[in-house]
């Protein structure tokens, strides 16, 4: 409840596409959190699943920004 709350504070803050951007690293955090207090390693495909959120988010936001 509490990262979700937080969450709901910083969307009133910041825009809709910064917002966006920064949700899109939610996956790259947890899987640095897992590797870090976990040992937790993400195969080839994963790896590659999380890499294309992040870059389409972020063309998604570019996109918008030149629109």
């Amino acid at each position: 409840a509490i990262p979700y709350s937080l969450e709901m504070k910083a969307l009133k803050n910041l825009s809709h596409q910064s917002f966006g951007v920064l949700m899109s690293f939610e996956p790259v955090v947890a899987t640095l959190m897992g590797f870090v207090f976990l040992s937790e390693k993400l195969t080839f495909g994963q790896s590659l699943g999380v890499l294309l959120i992040v870059l389409a988010t972020l063309g998604a936001s570019l996109q918008k920004q030149n629109s």
